[in-house]
């Protein structure tokens, strides 16, 4: 039976574009975000306002979101790209954390309506520039060549190939074309 989707608004359609997950994931990271920006810029929230920091639909009733300047949003990503504490402290995070923390912000700050583009195209350069660092700790060996990737030996290569090609279904053509893909991309790094 198909549901009639014609009452659905533009918003309605961005916002089903991102699996439940990825929202979830998204939320958490914005929270992150506003416990971050109570602690460093409470000027950014409204006086004497109460907050239920459990709940899904107001961790951010208080926030004055158009007080959230785009160097705000910066700093927050910078400050989050490296180890606060432990044996990694100082050291940069994985590339694929900042992007998911940019990409958070963007979702958030694109649902509520209030423009970033300035941050949106700095950001971007900030991530290459991660991707940098990484390569050049990597190539002086200051950190595992493998840090921030799931290895997957040749036995495991094989063994996904060996369960493909046992396979009835149809659809698992496309693993073994993604493990075929894998095998290839791991020789060249």
């Amino acid at each position: 039976m198909n549901e009639d989707l014609s009452q659905l608004n533009f918003q309605d359609v961005c916002d089903n574009k991102l699996a439940n997950k990825t929202k979830a994931n998204y939320n958490n990271r914005v929270k992150a975000f506003i416990k971050w920006l109570r602690t460093n810029y409470p000027t950014c929230f409204k006086p004497n306002d109460a907050i239920d920091d459990n709940s899904e639909n107001d961790f951010d009733s208080d926030l004055i979101l158009t007080a959230v300047s785009e160097e705000m949003l910066e700093k927050w990503l910078s400050d989050t790209a490296f180890f606060k504490k432990g044996k990694k402290k100082g050291m940069v995070k994985t590339k694929s954390s900042s992007e998911g923390n940019r990409a958070a912000l963007i979702w958030y700050f694109n649902k509520n309506n209030v423009p970033i583009a300035s941050f949106q195209s700095r950001s971007k350069g900030f991530l290459k520039g991660i991707g940098k660092e990484i390569a050049a700790l990597k190539e002086r060996g200051e950190i595992d060549n493998t840090e921030g990737k799931d290895v997957l030996t040749m036995d495991g290569y094989k063994s996904l190939c060996q369960l493909a090609m046992e396979s009835t279904n149809n659809s698992h053509f496309n693993l073994i074309s993604s493990v075929t893909s894998l095998i290839i991309i791991s020789t060249i790094s």
